[in-house]
C-alpha cells in the first residue's frame, strides 16, 4: 500500500489530483485489503464486483465479444478512507520512506 502510494504521489506530480482509485484483482476479494489502501492513500476506492477481471476480460475475447458491447458500468463498491486509521497510516508512510531512502542508499554503495 506504501509503494502504491508512492506511484500515486508521482503520477499527481504528472497530472495533478487523483480522486478516486479503481482496484480490481484478487485483493479485491477481502474488505480488509482494499480498506488498507484507502486509509494509505487516503482516497476512496472503487472495488470492481468483477475480481478475476483479467481473466473475464480474455475469456471474453475468446468469445469473440466486442468491447464496444461490454457492460462498463457495473456497479462498484466504494470505499472511503477512515480519518483515524488515515493519521496512523500518514506516521507509518513516513516511516516506510526513511526505511525506503536508508536501504537505497544501502544498495547503492553496494
Amino acid at each position: 500500500a506504501y509503494e502504491a502510494r508512492r506511484n500515486l504521489e508521482a503520477a499527481e506530480n504528472l497530472s495533478g489530483r487523483i480522486e478516486s482509485i479503481a482496484m480490481v484483482g484478487g485483493a479485491t476479494k477481502s474488505r480488509l485489503w482494499p480498506q488498507i489502501v484507502a486509509n494509505v492513500l487516503n482516497r476512496p476506492i472503487e472495488v470492481s464486483h468483477q475480481s478475476e477481471s483479467a481473466c473475464y476480460g480474455a475469456a471474453m475475447l475468446a468469445a469473440g465479444e466486442v468491447s464496444s458491447h461490454w457492460n462498463a458500468n457495473q456497479p462498484a463498491s466504494r470505499l472511503t478512507p477512515v480519518e483515524a486509521d488515515v493519521a496512523v497510516e500518514e506516521h507509518l508512510y513516513e516511516k516506510y520512506l526513511r526505511i525506503y531512502q536508508d536501504m537505497t542508499s544501502f544498495y547503492k554503495e553496494r
